[in-house]
């Protein structure tokens, strides 16, 4: 944690700004406060939403300041020089063991000749940089709200694609596909860190697995009082999902997140299975090319 830091929203962020600000503050992987915000909203039927909301109202947006960072480089290499040298000799400036030397015209740093791009593909046997194409990594603004465009916009087609399948069924209904979709692009964005790498599975998983879990429920499938009874008999579950990310996030061994990922999908499957009461959706007309097939609830 950096005790330098004042809580307030980051304005690096996807929604108000509040899970990236609590990140920021204590030094934690906005990806880990996201995914833990999303398990506190299903654990509590909803009401972390409302401290969400309440914290966007009261919290101050970050401010703009940026620190000055010192780029002087120490040791530079100079052909008039000999090789690598003092940064201050290599300027003309005087170093314990050239006193008394004087600066010839013309003589200052040379910087080394880079390869060109024709040679550096020859000797390695790897294609230049030019001909590479590399994934932008996540890392500002700009490329979030552009996934988060086009994660909307995948959602749409999905939830317009789906519903003219289903007659009982409008495409608002479809709404957790936003997060099933939000899950696999998470899982498979470049980051830019080999080391956040299992934190984004791990996030990527459990908003998958939350998605498919919220999704009979926004159909109509299964009864939103169901929730209740869920957390009530699987509680323990989320304290293994609590613990696999405290211990990862503490030692700093990013894979255990994996495991409290798989806890959290374990947790949704059971309580879907278990735990759940059918909802006011006896069945769904199925329609395909022209043929309708009636399904009726599994959960009736």
């Amino acid at each position: 944690m950096a005790p330098d830091k004042t809580l307030s929203r980051s304005r690096d962020a996807v929604l108000g700004g509040v899970c990236a600000g609590l990140a920021d503050r204590f030094a934690v992987d906005a990806v880990i406060v996201r995914t833990l915000a999303v398990v506190l909203a299903i654990a509590s039927s909803g009401l972390i939403v409302l401290v969400y909301l309440a914290l966007w109202a009261i919290l101050p947006k970050a401010s703009l300041e940026e620190s000055v960072v010192d780029v002087s480089p120490e040791y530079v290499h100079s052909e008039a020089h000999g090789g690598q040298v003092d940064a201050g000799v290599a300027c003309g400036q005087s170093a314990p063991f050239a006193a008394s030397s004087v600066r010839q015209p013309g003589a200052g740093h040379v910087p080394p000749v880079p390869p060109t791009a024709q040679a550096a593909s020859s000797s390695s046997g790897t294609p230049p940089a030019s001909a590479r194409t590399a994934a932008r990594p996540v890392h500002d603004a700009s490329v979030r709200f552009m996934l988060a465009i086009g994660v909307v916009l995948l959602f749409c087609g999905a939830a317009a694609a789906f519903s003219g399948f289903v007659r009982e069924v409008g495409w608002r209904q479809f709404w957790p596909l936003l997060l099933v979709i939000a899950g696999i692009v998470t899982m498979v964005i470049p980051v830019r860190e080999d080391g956040h790498r299992c934190w984004n599975i791990s996030g990527g998983v459990m908003l998958f697995a939350a998605g498919m879990f919220l999704l009979p429920f926004a159909l109509g499938l299964v009864a939103w009082g169901s929730i209740p009874s869920i957390v009530g008999n699987l509680w323990p579950l989320l304290f293994v999902v609590a613990g696999f990310f405290l211990m990862a996030y503490s030692i700093g061994a990013s894979g255990l997140s994996l495991g409290g990922a798989a806890a959290f999908a374990v947790l949704c499957l059971l309580g879907l299975a278990w735990f759940s009461f059918p909802g006011e959706l006896p069945q769904m007309t199925l329609q395909f090319f022209g043929s309708s097939h009636v399904v009726a609830n599994p959960w009736m």
